[in-house]
């Protein structure tokens, strides 16, 4: 599944919220900065940091459009949605009277809409009626059967790891929120594992890493995954428009980490290359 750079964006944000606040929770015993004072150089660091981000943020939402739609999972068969419904039937409503209900059709048509190309409007729109029927638990264990039967497709990882994107998304900060950001995390890092070069797995792993509180070191991290992916999409003879969020987020570590050489190479290279991205030709003008 490779969802278009602009979904990816509003998942990752979810994800590295709850990321970083359920680590503060694990690790609250570690020292804390000296709160930062009006006008020194490294509050105006920071907030110049912010700045970048959010106007790459906007960019990245403002080229929705323009972005490749999401593309179908490959062909899952009636008998393995059907085992998943099955399994969550059973374990959560029992035996065969719960099979009688039209829960478990629902589950499994709803799944076949998730996985049939959606639009991101269309796609969050699923979601969001899920959340409002009370249903979206039912369909991430439907997603996690689905995972598990197929344990050895990164997409049906990748899949697992954007429903549980969701959930975060209603979730109060806390230590169940940061359980769960660990465990999306480790989704995608299977999914890496299958698949060395999936995109939508690295990006979002790399991006949500970056947006870890600094006193844990992630953004070094996040640079190698980038530098990864870059490397993975020079290789490729055609460049699709959602790479250009690459040099964008891995210029804009490059200069929160004050390396504004490295952060201007990374935005000259995407600029190069999509010369039609505004966000990238703002970078390069500065």
């Amino acid at each position: 599944m490779q969802s278009p750079a602009a979904l990816v964006i509003v998942l990752v944000l979810v994800l590295a919220v709850a990321a970083g606040v359920g680590s503060v929770f694990y690790y609250k015993s570690a020292a804390m900065p000296e709160p930062m004072q009006v006008g020194s150089p490294e509050l105006e660091q920071r907030l110049s940091s912010l700045e970048d981000t959010l106007q790459a943020i906007r960019g990245d939402l403002a080229a929705r459009n323009a972005a490749p739609q999401r593309q179908a999972l490959e062909p899952v068969s009636d008998a393995q949605i059907s085992a998943a419904v099955a399994r969550w039937m059973e374990a959560n409503m029992g035996g065969e009277e719960a099979a009688e209900t039209t829960g478990g059709a629902d589950l499994q048509q709803t799944f076949l809409h998730l996985t049939s190309g959606l639009t991101d409007d269309e796609y969050l729109a699923v979601w969001e009626d899920l959340r409002k029927k009370g249903q979206m638990d039912a369909m991430i264990e439907v997603i996690e059967g689905h995972a598990a039967s197929n344990a050895s497709d990164p997409d049906a990882q990748v899949m697992l790891g954007v429903a549980l994107l969701q959930k975060l998304q209603g979730m109060a900060p806390g230590m169940e929120s940061g359980d769960l950001a660990m465990k999306v995390d480790a989704t995608f890092d299977k999914a890496l594992e299958l698949d060395s070069q999936h995109w939508d797995a690295r990006f979002v792993k790399a991006t949500a890493l970056s947006f870890w509180p600094p006193m844990f070191g992630k953004q070094a991290e996040a640079i190698e995954h980038l530098e990864t992916l870059r490397g993975q999409q020079e290789s490729r003879t055609t460049q699709d428009a959602k790479y250009a969020q690459t040099y964008l987020t891995l210029g804009n570590l490059y200069s929160q980490q004050g390396q504004m050489e490295k952060a201007k190479s990374a935005w000259q290279s995407g600029a190069t290359l999509f010369p039609l991205n505004a966000e990238l030709a703002q970078k390069i003008k500065r």
